[in-house]
């Protein structure tokens, strides 16, 4: 199958999944404003599996800018990542392990012990999980229009989201029983999938200023800066398809900003607040003590189930630590949101979420509310496929 190099996805240790149709993805580095800036919370999220991961990463980026690349089938066959309990990345492939001697060789010269990866080899790769995944959440969300009981099994399952570990898709469901799993079986029995049990629940959001993460006065917080269509704002979320009808954003009495586009479809939930009062600019430093600076250097990764993840809100002076639970869940109508354990509470929706990828602070995209275990947000990579001349900086 002839594979496209547009879409470079890292999901799991920045391996770069091809696939056609499918436009570029890039997200935007920031690293911490000076070294006095690392606070211990960081440095304990930093794991052996960060470090592989970022290590991983920089040589496929190296080999994807050679001539001949020598890690096309590591790309074809790559089938997900995780980093374990212990900190060590697991990283799984749905062919002979052998195809990536070359790469273990490279990874011991890099300094990556092999006490802190682990290569796995399972039945499906990533690509082909990720054709189950829409499949059965197509199925699910045709389910929801019967009128002849199959909708309450529908409604029962919350969201569909591939699991690496278990090399099968996630049926993330809300009271089952016994006639429930029947129906699975029968309308997904052709895909590779397990049953989990969770619950669901939402967040409303809350409060005013000009930095990543603090409150603004749709009662979110802000995310990070940007353009579209070269015009200067930041990116937050309003919760509301019908965002043209939102007043003005102030400070205090004082218009600074308006939304000009925005997103709230069930695929995404995020919006652009253009800046229209010239004494007013969006800093690149968090509302976080220490403060962190943005930097907006493009990068073209995602990150694996584990991962280190950051995120800063308003409700918090601190920026709040966690992990990704997947890359690409499924809510309402959408399969790509991202699932992270941070905590967070009213008044963060819109605040930015972040990750440390060689060494910089990458966006991942902004955080939109609560669902099942975890914490779900809108990922830039999605924004970016809804206005493509969306940039940081």
């Amino acid at each position: 199958m002839k594979k496209s190099w547009n879409m470079l996805v890292a999901i799991g240790i920045a391996i770069l999944v091809a696939v056609l149709s499918i436009s570029p993805v890039y997200a935007l580095n920031f690293r911490l404003n000076g070294e006095d800036g690392l606070t211990a919370d960081f440095v304990a999220c930093e794991q052996a599996g960060d470090i592989a991961f970022d290590k991983f990463n920089a040589i496929l980026v190296d080999d994807m800018q050679a001539t001949r690349s020598q890690y096309n089938r590591v790309i074809d066959n790559y089938a997900g990542s995780i980093i374990n309990d212990e900190g060590k990345l697991i990283v799984y492939f749905s062919s002979e392990l052998s195809v990536l001697d070359p790469m273990r060789d490279e990874l011991r010269s890099a300094g990556v012990s092999d006490d802190d990866i682990q290569f796995v080899q399972v039945q499906h790769s990533y690509e082909e999980l990720e054709e189950h995944q829409k499949e059965m959440w197509r199925i699910r969300n045709a389910s929801m229009d019967r009128e002849d009981g199959l909708e309450k099994w529908a409604e029962k399952i919350i969201s569909v989201a591939i699991n690496p570990e278990h090399n099968c898709v996630a049926v993330l469901a809300n009271g089952f029983d016994n006639s429930d799993y029947l129906l699975c079986e029968r309308h997904f029995g052709d895909y590779s999938y397990e049953v989990e049990i969770t619950t669901a629940n939402s967040e409303i959001h809350e409060e005013v200023t000009l930095k990543p993460g603090q409150g603004i006065s749709t009662g979110g917080s802000l995310g990070f800066r940007c353009k579209l269509n070269g015009v200067a704002g930041f990116v937050t979320a309003v919760h509301t398809a019908s965002w043209s009808s939102l007043p003005n954003l102030k400070d205090g009495s004082t218009d600074y900003g308006q939304i000009t586009a925005g997103v709230c479809d069930g695929k995404a939930d995020f919006a652009f607040v253009k800046i229209t009062n010239s004494n007013y600019n969006v800093g690149l430093a968090t509302n976080t003590s220490p403060s962190y600076t943005l930097h907006a250097t493009n990068y073209v990764v995602s990150l694996p189930t584990g991962k280190a993840v950051y995120m800063a809100g308003a409700t918090s002076s601190s920026v709040r630590t966690g992990t990704i639970l997947y890359y690409n869940y499924a809510i309402s109508s959408g399969t790509e949101w991202l699932l992270c354990d941070y905590s967070s509470a009213g008044g963060d929706s819109g605040g930015c979420i972040f990750a440390n990828v060689n060494g910089d602070y990458v966006v991942i995209g902004i955080h939109d509310g609560s669902a099942g275990t975890g914490k779900y947000g809108t990922k830039l990579t999605v924004m970016k496929g809804y206005y493509s001349t969306l940039t940081y900086g």
